[in-house]
């Protein structure tokens, strides 16, 4: 019987691949205001040309001005090393020497495997290239 562990921090987000995090995220505490964040409300930027984009509409979705950075549309962090892996295994061995004619040996492994990762690293659950919570990798 053993166990056999690795662990592994400062991975980047995506796996091998170029992953981004949104840090223009609406933040979870807005969340229950439901239906209201699409409420449209006068645009603070209508008619500065500096902000591109949003300077065409009169009104704006109120969820957007709630978001770190309103001026923006999405803001992605590339190559954001955040991720961590941690995998651990128990391997069980039993043997039977050749005696009478006959002899085994069987082996049998339990694994975990929990990371943060999005994209192509964590294959099983997501497999679009961005984060599903950009504020909790633990989602992942």
């Amino acid at each position: 019987m053993g166990d056999i562990g690795s662990r592994a921090e400062g991975l980047a987000v995506g796996g091998t691949v170029d992953a981004s995090v949104n840090i223009n995220q609406l933040d979870l505490q807005y969340l229950p205001l439901g239906s209201a964040r699409r409420q449209q409300v006068p645009n603070p930027f209508f008619g500065i040309p500096q902000f591109g984009a949003l300077a065409t509409p009169a009104t704006i979705a109120r969820g957007l001005l709630l978001r770190p950075y309103p001026q923006f549309g999405n803001v992605r962090a590339d190559r954001v090393t955040a991720a961590r892996s941690r995998c651990n295994a128990l391997v069980i061995s039993a043997e039977r020497r050749q005696h009478d004619g006959w002899g085994a040996r069987v082996n049998r492994a339990y694994s975990v495997l929990k990371d943060n990762q999005a994209g192509e690293g964590n294959s099983f659950t997501n497999k679009v290239q961005v984060a599903i919570d950009n504020f909790d990798l633990e989602r992942e």
